[in-house]
């Protein structure tokens, strides 16, 4: 499961809330919030996105994956994309940690347009 129930625990605990005051918050009940707390219970991506949203952090804040695991499911990611696909996530990363003023527009996939 990870330490994410640790994590949950602990930014609740920092914004001062009872279970049930986060529960009311995301839409759950204390006994849901509870049972994430435990570990017992995954959060689903929607509440993962909720948690994020009163806790006003990222979701990676509350996942925590470790470095070397986000670069194992990136990279896991990577490589079931198709060669052009590979190559627009690039040209995309590349485009992204560009200052700016220095980014050029980028290149849009040049596909055959229907006339008609």
């Amino acid at each position: 499961m990870g330490q994410y129930p640790n994590r949950v625990r602990a930014l609740r605990k920092t914004h001062g809330w009872s279970q049930e005051e986060l529960g009311d918050k995301i839409g759950l009940s204390q006994t849901q919030v509870g049972k994430i707390e435990r570990g017992t219970q995954r959060i689903q991506p929607h509440v993962l996105e909720q948690l994020a949203d009163v806790f006003q952090v990222s979701t990676w804040k509350i996942a925590e994956y470790d470095r070397d695991e986000r670069h194992r499911t990136l990279l896991s990611l990577f490589d079931r994309m198709s060669a052009e696909q590979q190559r627009h996530y690039i040209e995309f990363g590349e485009f992204t940690l560009r200052p700016a003023e220095s980014a050029p527009a980028p290149q849009r996939p040049t596909g055959k347009r229907r006339s008609g």
